[in-house]
């Protein structure tokens, strides 16, 4: 994902060349964040998920500096998995979430470029693998507004390496509007 971040000569995509898929699995290793008996720190008390106000589909703007560039589709479900994916460029990011408090929650999401094909060509053949070489990390903090309806995000992406070494990272800030349904009229009855 693109978000705010200091150094903007580098895009997303030029981070990710040469990065492996399986680099998260070796970062998260290389970081001690699997669970373990040693493991002293006791788990955020626990909220409830299921009437949680961040559960449902939320629209976000992470380009503060340019509102309305970098947009991107969100689901939060009510049994802590996440699904995103971009408007405009081609990644989406699966992750989990928490709650942290009544408005509050946490979420890690591992985000995943995809080379783009025409798929729908008549004479469409794969062209090796879909999916680009690297994963980039968020770690994000949200606060759901009074309303219900828009929230705030704020955190770190991380991106890593083929070895499990951290690439480089960035903050990230993000602004997210609730997706409701809107009633359509009904269509008229045809008549002879």
């Amino acid at each position: 994902m693109t978000t705010s971040r200091p150094d903007a000569t580098v895009s997303r995509r030029t981070a990710l060349a040469g990065l492996g898929v399986g680099a998260l699995g070796l970062a998260l290793a290389a970081r001690g964040l699997g669970a373990s008996a040693q493991d002293a720190t006791p788990a955020p008390t626990p909220f409830p998920m299921t009437d949680h106000p961040i559960v449902g589909v939320w629209q976000f703007d992470q380009e503060l500096r340019q509102p309305g560039t970098d947009i991107y589709n969100a689901i939060f479900s009510n049994q802590g998995t996440y699904v995103d994916s971009s408007l405009d460029d081609a990644w989406f990011a699966i992750g989990t979430w928490r709650a942290t408090g009544e408005r509050t929650a946490e979420l890690f999401t591992s985000l995943q470029d995809l080379v783009p094909q025409d798929e729908f060509a008549a004479d469409y053949v794969p062209e090796g693998n879909v999916f680009e070489p690297g994963v980039v990390a968020h770690r994000i903090s949200y606060e759901v507004d009074a309303t219900g309806n828009s929230m705030t995000g704020t955190g770190m992406v991380e991106i890593y390496n083929a070895d499990g070494t951290l690439h480089g990272s960035y903050g990230y800030e993000g602004i997210g509007t609730r997706m409701v349904v809107v009633p359509t009229q009904a269509a008229a009855t045809p008549t002879p």
